[in-house]
């Protein structure tokens, strides 16, 4: 039986990615459905570590292994079942490719599998390079996870993350990470904050329609003071994908003002 993955973020691991992201991290406001970029510094600065998440659904691939030239196993998470996700593999690429074609797609069984085992005979696994990646949705650019290998060896790892960070009367700021190379055409809706835990369905409080310019960064989405209530409890949702349904990640947290 497959389990809800949720973790509690501790100090030490939101310390270290602030140490991380600060460097090279991009702000992406949105405010009334209108993108515009924070100045970096300032960005930095509005990590608060005592925000800390009530729970998080993260996207990943994990454990793959080679099991024959043209087999592998993986285990794998999805947050949501709403919509089936597919399993792509790109030939000859480090990365995600999202301008050309897929070498390989197949529909995954479920939004979690461990030892989900995966053979194509048109495939080499143990010679040359591949990118193996996960959907959120039908969609290909809803690309929420990637390992990739070369000559048979696990490289590296592309996860889809969200952390709320800094919370004010009149915006929530929030670290995100997608794989490399996977941004959103233009008319698809990337956060949404609902009412609540759940990650579908819930009562809307704030989404915008454009999305970041880079596949990971900081976002900070700003809204009218009083439109959250002091206590309650929200969820943010990583949505990269033209449905509600293809969520890659998601963060719970309790909305409280210091």
């Amino acid at each position: 039986m497959n389990k809800k993955i949720k973790f509690t973020l501790k100090s030490l691991a939101l310390g270290l990615l602030i140490a991380g992201s600060s460097a090279n991290a991009q702000t992406d406001t949105f405010s009334s459905n209108v993108l515009s970029v924070d100045d970096i510094a300032a960005a930095a600065n509005s990590f608060s570590i005592s925000n800390l998440a009530t729970a998080a659904e993260f996207s990943s691939i994990t454990d793959l292994r080679v099991l024959a030239a043209n087999t592998v196993s993986f285990d794998y998470n999805l947050p949501n079942d709403g919509e089936p996700g597919k399993v792509l593999i790109w030939y000859e690429a480090m990365d995600v490719d999202l301008t050309r074609k897929p070498d390989f797609s197949m529909n995954l069984p479920n939004h979690k599998g461990n030892d989900f085992v995966l053979t194509d005979r048109g495939i080499n696994f143990q010679q040359g390079i591949y990118t193996i990646a996960i959907t959120a949705g039908q969609a290909d650019n809803t690309v929420a996870a990637t390992k990739t290998m070369i000559v048979g060896q696990p490289a590296h790892t592309g996860r889809s993350t969200l952390f709320v960070s800094a919370k004010t009367k009149g915006r929530i700021t929030a670290v995100y990470n997608s794989p490399a190379n996977v941004v959103a055409d233009q008319n698809i809706t990337w956060f949404r904050l609902f009412e609540g835990e759940k990650l579908v369905g819930g009562n809307l409080m704030i989404q915008q329609t454009r999305p970041p310019s880079r596949s990971s960064g900081l976002v900070s989405m700003e809204f009218a003071p009083g439109t959250l209530i002091d206590g309650q409890t929200y969820t943010l949702v990583l949505n990269p994908g033209p449905t509600t349904q293809a969520v890659s990640a998601s963060y719970t947290f309790q909305y409280t003002l210091q």
